[in-house]
């Protein structure tokens, strides 16, 4: 049960990386549970899509032999610890002010003299950024 031990250990792993190791604490916060019941539909989808046409097949001695939605139950573990471990990424690069820069690098003001719409746009914009990724 090669493929089931993997899956335990990623799982494993992702709640050590987030709790103990990147300190994002993400498995304790609303916010992260909100976004997994947005994400998980859909990785249901494309599970049952992939497995159901056998275009991703799965050696029966590999697997526990539970399915959900014809995918091995292994598969949302998988999917917990990738979902789990790039989200604190997110936070993590944000914190440190790399997505800050690239940003302000990007979205530099123009040298229009006359036009408040752009500056507008970019302080919306930044403010955006701001509440949804540097104050995490």
């Amino acid at each position: 049960m090669a493929y089931t031990e993997i899956a335990f250990a990623a799982f494993t792993f992702s709640i050590i990386f987030d709790l103990y190791l990147i300190k994002g604490r993400l498995l304790t916060k609303s916010v992260f549970w909100t976004s997994y019941a947005i994400i998980l539909p859909f990785q249901l989808i494309t599970n049952w899509w992939l497995t159901s046409r056998e275009i991703v097949m799965y050696s029966p001695d590999a697997i526990l032999g539970v399915r959900i939605a014809s995918a091995p139950a292994e598969d949302l573990l998988f999917g917990f610890a990738l979902i789990l471990c790039v989200m604190n990424m997110w936070v993590f690069w944000g914190k440190k002010g790399i997505q800050k820069k690239y940003l302000l690098k990007q979205f530099s003001p123009h040298k229009c003299r006359s036009c408040n719409f752009h500056s507008a746009i970019k302080r919306s914009f930044c403010t955006l950024i701001k509440y949804l990724v540097l104050d995490f």
